[in-house]
């Protein structure tokens, strides 16, 4: 995680600048950086990116998908309905029944895994005494600067 400091110290609140310096040919070995590292820097670049949108709310991104993988079953179920009344055809004849009962599962599950995520990520902020937002200017009404709209 060590090459992603700069995008989560800017999450923090943190200003970031680069600096020039002057790097040095390897003097000894061969660096170890390879193809095969590809992979774990894909899955450290997703973490980033889930903790800094979903961070503090992973109710949105599990409720999502599992809305939509709900949606999706009940679409499927509506789809059989329609062709069993409509065109006679059994419900053993497709493979969406066994689809659409996955995706209902996978649904439930997800939304529970959002909302145990969600109660988690409470519990650890409560429990640590942390805020979920840092401010950075406190402006009162009788500041004549702070103009509303």
């Amino acid at each position: 995680m060590h090459r992603f400091l700069p995008a989560l110290a800017d999450l923090s609140g943190a200003r970031i600048t680069e600096i020039p310096v002057q790097h040095h040919p390897r003097k000894y070995g061969r660096s170890k950086y390879g193809i095969n590292r590809i992979l774990k820097v894909l899955l450290d670049l997703l973490t980033v990116k889930f903790i800094s949108t979903f961070g503090t709310k992973p109710i949105h991104a599990f409720g999502c998908l599992g809305t939509v993988s709900l949606f999706l079953s009940f679409g499927l179920v509506l789809w059989l309905i329609y062709d069993k009344l409509f065109h006679g055809k059994y419900l053993i004849e497709s493979p969406l029944l066994l689809l659409a009962s996955l995706l209902f599962l996978v649904g439930i599950q997800l939304l529970a895994l959002g909302l145990v995520a969600e109660l988690a990520i409470r519990t650890w902020y409560e429990s640590q005494d942390k805020k979920v937002y840092y401010v950075h200017t406190v402006v009162s009404e009788s500041d004549p600067s702070a103009e509303g709209p």
